[in-house]
Parts: structure tokens; sequence; C-alpha cells
């Protein structure tokens, strides 16, 4: 868990640091250090569930065991897939305005 903090404080703190100089001092940052900071903060959460993979076990062991039973469940054969049907514009009106009379 402690890499997971120090890992957040990395990616955080440059954003962190430069909202509080532009607060104080009223000036902006070049643009390409604005949008590194920012993007390396916004990036924290995509790489959070890659972080919890590698450093936890039992998050690793429940996440190969959920994605096998989806990859069971998913194992059709190819010749019972049909393609999508699409409906039209006014079939889609339609129901809708039935849905629509039901909640009144």
């Amino acid at each position: 868990m402690a890499a997971m903090s120090l890992g957040f404080i990395v990616m955080v703190t440059p954003w962190t640091i430069q909202e509080v100089v532009v607060a104080c001092t009223g000036s902006k940052p070049p643009p390409f250090l604005d949008f590194l900071a920012t993007w390396l903060a916004l990036s924290n959460s995509f790489w959070n569930p890659f972080l919890y993979w590698l450093l936890n076990n039992h998050f690793r062991r429940i996440s190969r065991e959920l994605l096998y039973t989806k990859a069971r469940k998913m194992s059709i054969p190819i010749a019972t897939l049909t393609p999508p049907t699409f409906i039209d514009i006014r079939t889609f009106h339609n129901r809708l305005k039935c849905t629509q009379h039901r909640f009144v």
C-alpha cells in the first residue's frame, strides 16, 4: 500500500504545486508544463489497476478468476452467432412512446 500512496504523491504533486503557484502569483505556466502536469495527475487513475494487479496478490487472484470465468462464459460457437438487427427510427420512436406512457 505504501507503493500506491507513493505513486499517487509522485503523480499528483507536480499538478498541486503548479496550481498553488498559479493561485498565489496569478501567473500562468507554459502550456507544455500545464499539459504535462495535468495529464500526469490524471493518468494516475489509469495506472491504478495495473499497480494493484502487480503489487496485490489477492487482487491478482480475484481478477484472474473473474477474467477466466468471463472467458469461459463467452466461448460460444461461431455458428450460433447472428448478425445484429437494426430497427428503423419509427420503430424506436414508437417503443419510446410506449415506455413514456408507463411512467406518467
